[in-house]
């Protein structure tokens, strides 16, 4: 049988040969020490590169190199990429990464990440040191693999914040604005310019599109060539680009600008409800309401069954005690417009959250009895039944 010896490593090795335990069919492996044909070079000037919090896609770093020298008899080969700390010995790098077309880029926001990750100080100047090793395969002769590397000068940054703001008509039927609720379009950013959410109504037929400037309304985020992507583009979305809720619900939905991801995660919105009002056996007393109760089986849609008494007024709350809260009501029929509905039995009607509970709208049973009341805090309706 013949024995192949294979040595992983940068460092030079002597020439030798490898054979069986019983010399049989010796195979000689020649180790020569390659010389650097890839010269692996970077777009950084002597001076060192300043990265821009301003700009944080934009291409920061480029790293190119030449194809390696072929040695007789090698039938393929691949290129490996690492980058650290100058004079760390890649005690830290950056997991190797399999390169094909001869080129490495990162971003502002790429490289500041890992300048926080090797905990350089934004502001600070840092060496850092990248390598580029070509490994060759499918021989059975043994070469060193070829490497160039090449040194360089950064300066990172301190994060910052970076607003992104929702746009387009996914926000009915919760928000009504002709109860003069204006819902901020802000997303809560959880991660300085990476990571956001917004929470609210949506209806899977309505488009939506987030945006980095909140009166041009671009670049805008919209949806990426797969499900649960993104992509950044520099003008106004069409339909066809914008995002579209899987179902109509409320949401609670995650983009990371980052990693290019949607997610949307359907919600119960609040823990609890009241009801207040001659309605009910409480009255008009908001520091004992009447509490509606979850259905267990979708917990979105909090019920009441039971009796309602008098005239059958009622409006509802998710917290006790402060008639200013946001009110659960009919919306308006008009900006500002006090709007009343009462029930027809079986028949569904949309809600609204009225902010400071100004203008105070209110529901009414058509007659006092036995009714089963039912909210859906995800599509924002109501329906009683005559039991």
């Amino acid at each position: 049988m013949k024995s192949y010896s294979k040595y992983i490593g940068l460092m030079l090795l002597p020439l030798f040969a490898a054979s069986c335990s019983d010399g049989s069919d010796s195979v000689f492996i020649d180790m020569p020490s390659p010389a650097d044909q890839m010269k692996l070079t970077s777009n950084v000037p002597e001076e060192g590169i300043v990265l821009s919090a301003n700009d944080p896609d934009a291409i920061a770093l480029s790293l190119t190199w030449g194809e390696a020298s072929m040695p007789a008899g090698i039938q393929s080969s691949k290129y490996i990429f690492r980058m650290d700390i100058a004079g760390n010995q890649y005690a830290t790098a950056l997991p190797f990464e399999e390169v094909a077309d001869f080129k490495v880029e990162f971003t502002n926001d790429d490289l500041n990440d890992i300048l926080q990750k090797w905990q350089v100080s934004p502001g600070t100047m840092a060496e850092l040191e990248a390598q580029v090793v070509c490994q060759y395969e499918d021989t059975l002769v043994y070469h060193m693999p070829e490497v160039s590397s090449t040194s360089f000068f950064v300066t990172g940054y301190a994060p910052v914040s970076r607003p992104v703001f929702m746009f387009n008509g996914a926000i009915d039927p919760g928000y009504n604005t002709y109860c003069n609720l204006a819902p901020t379009n802000e997303a809560t950013e959880v991660v300085l310019g990476k990571e956001y959410t917004w929470r609210g109504w949506f209806s899977k037929d309505e488009g939506v599109y987030f945006a980095y400037d909140k009166d041009a309304k671009t670049p805008a985020i919209v949806a990426g060539g797969v499900a649960g992507s993104i992509q950044v583009i520099e003008t106004v979305p069409t339909a066809d680009q914008m995002l579209y809720a899987p179902k109509d619900g409320y949401y609670e939905v995650k983009i990371s600008t980052k990693a290019k991801t949607i997610e949307w995660n359907i919600i119960v919105p609040w823990d609890h409800l009241y009801g207040v009002g001659s309605a009910f056996a409480c009255g008009w007393n908001l520091d004992a309401p009447q509490e509606l109760f979850p259905d267990p089986e979708n917990p979105e849609i909090f019920v009441y069954e039971g009796e309602t008494f008098g005239n059958g007024e009622f409006k509802m709350y998710t917290a006790k005690g402060n008639w200013s809260n946001d009110g659960f009501m009919p919306p308006c029929s008009s900006p500002g417009q006090q709007t009343n509905y009462t029930f027809t039995s079986g028949v569904t009607a949309p809600l609204a959250v009225i902010p400071g509970s100004n203008p105070d709208n209110k529901f009414f049973f058509p007659e006092a009895g036995m009714w089963r009341f039912e909210v859906n805090l995800n599509l924002m309706t109501v329906k009683a039944t005559k039991l």
